[in-house]
């Protein structure tokens, strides 16, 4: 149940199949608001993963903190009803952590909120 799709599409013919098949896809609910950016599955089980952009400042402004949307907050609360784990993520070593990989230098570094 992803968020977005990638679909390539060279011709305008097939820009048009691509633009039935998304409007398909929403109808069918299969492109679910507030769904994770990543799914990962394994032998242990399944991990969502919601990856968010780390505060910044560049010549213009500050970029706050990415944040959870209220359906990324619903989706989230299901995963834990239904006993699957979610992550947000700031960056990669907060997902390696999510999957128990954590170095120690992975784990002194990454202390975002989870």
């Amino acid at each position: 149940m992803p968020n977005g799709v990638w679909l390539p599409a060279r011709s305008e013919a097939e820009k048009d199949i691509v633009k039935r098949l998304i409007a398909r896809m929403k109808t069918d609910g299969m492109l679910v608001p507030g769904a994770p950016d990543l799914v990962l599955m394994g032998a242990k089980g399944a991990l969502c993963v919601e990856l968010k952009r780390e505060p910044s400042r560049d010549l213009f402004m500050k970029r706050p903190k990415g944040c959870l949307s209220p359906e990324q907050r619903a989706f989230k609360q299901r995963c834990a009803d239904a006993g699957v784990g979610y992550l947000v993520a700031y960056c990669w070593e907060d997902v390696e952590c999510g999957l128990g990989g954590c170095s120690d230098r992975a784990a002194s570094t990454s202390t975002r909120a989870r």
